[in-house]
């Protein structure tokens, strides 16, 4: 058998790419929040408001979940970096130690996990 070692420096720089794409989707976050559209005056156009008003809001909802769950998996992932660097045996990592990033995900993004 094979002695195989972890990359710690390799999975915490993966956490970092969590942080990059939690950044862009703040991004989208901020834009979807400053969208409007100033209706004419008659009925159509402010249904036509209140509907690109509602939709926005729902997305902002969403696009807060997806930052969240991409924090949270930063954060597990960079802990499991420093567990890994901090262990002299690595195969003493537990799967309970990614079990949290399945909790990330889950909490955030509701039936997520369950997609197969």
């Amino acid at each position: 058998m094979v002695d195989a070692t972890v990359d710690d420096v390799a999975i915490a720089n993966l956490s970092k790419n969590f942080d990059t794409w939690t950044t862009q989707v703040q991004t989208l976050i901020d834009t979807v929040s400053n969208l409007t559209v100033t209706a004419g005056d008659f009925t159509e156009a402010h249904t036509l408001e209140t509907l690109v008003a509602k939709r926005a809001g729902e997305l902002v909802k969403n696009l807060t979940n997806i930052k969240n769950a991409l924090m949270g998996l930063s954060y597990d992932i960079n802990q499991v970096a420093i567990d890994y660097k901090n262990t002299a045996d690595d195969t003493t990592i537990t799967a309970s130690e990614f079990d949290k990033l399945t909790k990330d995900v889950g909490n955030n993004l509701p039936g997520f996990t369950k997609l197969k």
